[in-house]
């Protein structure tokens, strides 16, 4: 049954939109063999050393998704951007996902609320950030780490939208889901198998 009131729908990206391969392989070999790179030691260590901080970081500390941290850490002369585009995997899509947000936003605004950065994000959107009426990055645009409560309102708010009419769209059952939720905003839980539910999804959205 589609959701009634709905003027205003959010899709987190990576998980969501896009295969969080890309994003691991980043923080797991690309950012690794920059740091090693830079410092001398070995890429054994800096992996390590990047997997560590960020458990201690823990993922409401906005350095947990700062590529810009580690750069400024190590006075690395490159760019966030220039950074994600050294990463050997390409970006992947979940194109079922990009239909239904093709679909929607003929009919209400579409925007994206990430945890990731500008730089992920335009590099794993590319042509396709023209579906989206707004972009939102929780560590860039607002220093936050996570998708807290406020910052869903804050968003709504911003873009003059009840908190109550907005849908958010996502993977992370707390971030996405709960943290949406007591926000105030209507929920779509895509779990981890975003293709077996967008049949529901569709529903939901009245596209079916």
């Amino acid at each position: 049954m589609a959701q009634e009131n709905i003027s205003l729908v959010s899709f987190d990206m990576q998980g969501t939109l896009t295969d969080l391969s890309f994003s691991t392989c980043f923080w797991e070999e690309t950012l690794p063999t920059i740091v090693a790179k830079a410092t001398g030691v070995s890429l054994t260590v800096a992996a390590q050393e990047i997997a560590e901080a960020s458990m201690e970081f823990g993922k409401n500390d906005p350095r947990f998704y700062s590529i810009e941290y580690w750069l400024k850490k190590y006075t690395i002369p490159l760019s966030a951007k220039e950074a994600v585009a050294k990463t050997t995997r390409r970006p992947e899509t979940h194109p079922e996902m990009f239909r239904i947000v093709e679909s929607i936003a003929r009919r209400v605004p579409t925007i994206i609320v990430s945890t990731a950065s500008h730089a992920f994000i335009d590099y794993e959107l590319g042509v396709r950030k023209h579906l989206f009426a707004h972009i939102f990055s929780s560590v860039d645009d607002f220093g936050v780490g996570g998708k807290p409560p406020e910052l869903f309102r804050t968003i709504a708010t911003r873009l003059g939208t009840p908190i109550s009419h907005m849908l958010h769209i996502g993977d992370d059952a707390e971030m996405d889901q709960k943290n949406a939720m007591i926000a105030g905003a209507q929920t779509f839980f895509v779990g981890k198998n975003v293709a077996e539910r967008i049949r529901d999804l569709e529903e939901v959205l009245g596209l079916k």
